[in-house]
């Protein structure tokens, strides 16, 4: 009985409180709540994907792929920073306590995150169906605040693709199936349809850093990142590189493609207005804008400059709307076949 009166004045007091005045709740000081800081709230990581890619293959080329083969690509990337508030308030004590400057992040911010890759073949394989592409958690050290001209993160990652064939008779069956399946539902069948169910999976350290340079209406961020990949780890137990009874591709493993990544990025943040609109769209509504330049490149920790990846990546704004428009050559387009060196193109929605 005494929690059902408890709870019915819990519930009368959020009645009450919610039809106040906004008035009398503007007069009080915003000091009286110095925990109303967005303490735990879950955000964006990396740039929200939704476009369009196709990759060459085993028996595919780039200009078939993309007539037979390509896909709708989706993209989505989350982090959850905790106890930020509370690591703020460590760091200012801490800074008191040595004299040092009272902007400076000495002790870092717990972040997790997760990222993940799938993809649609819609029209150009049987019922239309999803692969996973990548699984991407990692528990990160952040330093560097969102106003800081840098961004350090260390921590333990884990990527996967969620796929289930790790056996020769497994792959050889799926593949005769997948064979007869497309061939009888009038789809053209490409060896990478089976290939793209090999599981494959690595734990490693993960540690990245981000500087950003602003010079007049220009930005320029540089970004390096490091990977040691373990053979055996806390998640993936051992690591799934290629096997021995896999007859495509190279017989090399992740580390050695992959491990080392640069890349510098260029923005002009200007806009333009070329078409009439009417005026009260003009400020919020430009042409065209923003536009981006990215470079990039990765190799691996093994073998270093052995085995090379490039990518170009031109986006901007027009009407409102983010494309993005990009061109890779290399490896590790798709995890299941890292180890195939190929050409990949792609555009895409991206949100930031």
């Amino acid at each position: 009985m005494k929690i059902g009166k408890t709870v019915f004045l819990i519930i009368l007091v959020l009645i009450v409180s919610s039809n106040a005045k906004t008035d009398s709740l503007q007069t009080i000081p915003q000091d009286s709540f110095p925990i109303q800081k967005d303490v735990f709230h879950l955000k964006a990581y990396e740039p929200f994907r939704v476009g369009y890619s196709c990759a060459d293959g085993e028996g595919a080329s780039l200009k078939k792929s993309c007539a037979n083969n390509g896909f709708m690509d989706f993209f989505i990337s989350v982090e959850y920073p905790f106890f930020e508030f509370y690591s703020e308030y460590l760091n200012s004590l801490l800074n008191d306590k040595l004299h040092i400057n009272s902007t400076t992040q000495l002790l870092p911010v717990p972040v997790i995150t997760f990222s993940s890759r799938f993809a649609q073949y819609i029209a150009t394989r049987r019922s239309s169906p999803v692969v996973s592409k990548s699984f991407n958690p990692k528990l990160l050290l952040r330093w560097g605040k969102p106003d800081d001209n840098y961004r350090l993160e260390i921590g333990y990652a884990h990527e996967s693709n969620g796929q289930s064939i790790s056996d020769s008779l497994a792959y050889f069956r799926e593949r005769a199936v997948d064979s007869t399946q497309e061939v009888e539902s009038g789809f053209p069948y490409f060896s990478m349809e089976t290939d793209e169910k090999l599981s494959r999976g690595w734990d490693f350290f993960d540690a990245n850093y981000r500087l950003f340079l602003n010079v007049y209406r220009s930005r320029f961020t540089l970004f390096g990142n490091y990977k040691y990949f373990f053979p055996v780890g806390i998640i993936q137990g051992s690591a799934d590189n290629k096997r021995k009874w896999e007859t495509t591709g190279l017989n090399i493993k992740r580390q050695e493609v992959d491990g080392l990544f640069f890349s510098v990025e260029y923005q002009y943040n200007v806009v333009w207005y070329i078409l009439e609109f009417p005026r009260k769209w003009k400020r919020d509504t430009p042409t065209f804008g923003n536009p981006r330049l990215l470079l990039s490149a990765r190799t691996g920790i093994k073998n270093s400059f052995d085995y090379n990846t490039i990518r170009t990546e031109i986006s901007f704004d027009i009407l409102g709307f983010p494309i993005s428009l990009y061109y890779q050559k290399g490896f590790l387009n798709d995890l299941s076949m890292y180890y195939h060196d190929g050409n990949t193109i792609g555009a895409s929605f991206i949100f930031r």
